[in-house]
C-alpha cells in the first residue's frame, strides 16, 4: 500500500473548502484533527508560495493555498 504524502493529506482535508480564508493556526488545528501528519510538517506556505524545502506544488497552479498576508491563506480550487 502506497504511503499518503503530506501534500495528499492537505488535498484530502481541504478539498471542498475552496474559497475559505483561514489562519495558519486554524489550518494547523484542522490538520491535527483530520490527519496523522507531524505537527512540524503543517506549513501552509509549503503549499502556497514556498519555503526552503517546499512542496512541488508551491508556486504552481497545483498549490493548495494563496497567501494573503503573514499567517493568512485562502484555499484554492484544488487540482488532484
Amino acid at each position: 500500500m502506497k504511503k499518503e504524502t503530506n501534500h495528499n493529506k492537505f488535498v484530502r482535508v481541504f478539498k471542498g473548502m475552496e474559497g475559505q480564508t483561514l489562519t495558519t493556526k486554524k489550518i494547523e488545528q484542522i490538520m491535527k484533527n483530520e490527519t496523522d501528519i507531524c505537527h512540524t510538517s503543517i506549513l501552509p506556505n509549503d503549499h502556497a508560495g514556498g519555503n526552503a524545502s517546499d512542496c512541488k506544488c508551491a508556486n504552481t497552479d497545483r498549490r493548495i493555498f494563496d497567501r494573503i498576508k503573514k499567517a493568512l491563506y485562502t484555499v484554492r480550487k484544488i487540482k488532484d
